[in-house]
């Protein structure tokens, strides 16, 4: 799992497109470098690493929404579960920080979620035709284009990160800079055992 890392006008980003705010691509590089001469092609697993937990915030509340309509046949559940899976992940990751697993977890979705839900869609159509098509709609606004967790549950989210950020400062109120730096620390600690002694202290 590698994905190079952008500059572009400076600003850090992944091959994907996600832009890693409070991050300069001189910052990176200066960050990274002692952990690239150690384990050279370090910096695309670190990239693909950091894209992936910021995108998991848009796919675990797709897996709720998803599993919502096909345990409960409730077009309201699956939207609240949508709401509290969205907020249970903000704060997973401001306390728990970087989790290779649920990157790997996140590509993995990515892969699935278009026919798993065309098979649930065409599954559920001779029972309730509304829920069929409220599953195709929201893979198209939110599997493909991530509206409704980039848009409609924005307000929780800035709420949310206003109060992370009141409390701890610095730069918690950004998701991808924060990711960044969890990876990174995550990486510099498991190739320099040594260095954690030194944070103990």
């Amino acid at each position: 799992m590698k994905m190079e890392p952008r500059g572009v006008m400076g600003s850090l980003y992944s091959e994907g497109g996600l832009r890693f705010g409070g991050f300069q691509t001189t910052d990176f590089l200066d960050a990274t470098e002692a952990l690239e001469e150690k384990s050279p092609g370090i910096r695309g697993k670190i990239v693909a690493e950091a894209h992936y937990i910021v995108s998991w915030l848009h796919k675990f509340p797709e897996i709720a929404f998803f599993f919502g309509i096909i345990l409960y046949k409730s077009l309201w559940i699956a939207l609240l579960l949508f709401v509290v899976a969205f907020i249970l992940e903000i704060i997973r990751f401001y306390i728990f920080g970087s989790s290779p697993f649920l990157s790997h977890v996140c590509r993995v979705w990515n892969w699935i979620k278009i026919p798993i839900f065309i098979i649930a869609a065409i599954s559920l159509w001779p029972e309730s035709s509304f829920l069929s098509i409220a599953l195709i709609i929201f893979l198209i606004i939110q599997g493909w284009f991530d509206l409704v967790a980039s848009v409609g549950v924005l307000p929780i989210r800035l709420i949310a990160v206003r109060i992370i950020y009141k409390k701890y400062g610095g730069h918690w109120h950004n998701m991808e800079g924060m990711a960044m730096s969890f990876v990174i620390n995550r990486w510099r600690l498991k190739l320099f055992p040594a260095d954690r002694f030194n944070i103990d202290k």
